[in-house]
């Protein structure tokens, strides 16, 4: 019994894991659809429109972005999308 209900949690945990709306989970980070910038929450650091739910982002290029712009979502470092200029 014991074995089976861990093996039933694995399965639940690995699929919230990978659920469709996050990026790290696609094998081709250029297939996915842009990011919506929200607004600017601090210096370097943006609040995304992304799959139907807001994300903290940050650019690895350190690229500006303003409200409204369409970004281009390149990766997933933890629970922050990096984008980039669309």
């Amino acid at each position: 019994m014991r074995n089976w209900l861990f093996q039933v949690m694995s399965r639940l945990f690995q699929a919230s894991e990978c659920s469709s709306q996050m990026p790290s989970c696609s094998d081709n980070l250029n297939s996915l659809n842009g990011a919506t910038v929200v607004l600017e929450e601090q210096p370097g650091l943006w609040q995304v429109e992304y799959a139907g739910s807001f994300w903290y982002a940050y650019s690895p290029k350190q690229s500006i972005f303003h409200e409204g712009d369409i970004v281009q979502v390149v990766g997933r470092e933890g629970i922050s999308l990096l984008i980039d200029k669309a």
